[in-house]
């Protein structure tokens, strides 16, 4: 087995650990087990900024990318014209 397959292997079950624990975006659960199944895969002294751009990929980057396409979707469809009802610009 290669190491890149080795490492995305680790990945999935890492994200599969991340779902079944009940913690809010898996806080501390991913940044331990990531930094436990990567030890084997990274250099010990650069183990800490993985994570960090790992975690940051991984959920950071959907947090940012989710929230501009649900403001602009909202933007979009102006949801409160509608529930007022009103056909004003002014909102």
């Amino acid at each position: 087995m290669t190491a890149s397959l080795l490492a995305f292997a680790a990945q999935v079950l890492l994200a599969i650990v991340m779902v079944i624990l009940a913690t809010t975006g898996a806080s501390g659960v991913a940044e331990l087990g990531a930094a436990s199944i990567f030890s084997a895969f990274i250099n010990a002294s650069i183990i800490g900024v993985t994570i960090i751009a790992w975690r940051s990929l991984t959920y950071y980057m959907n947090l940012l990318l989710g929230g501009v396409m649900s403001l602009k979707m909202i933007k979009d469809t102006n949801p409160i014209r509608k529930l007022i009802g009103g056909n004003s610009t002014e909102l």
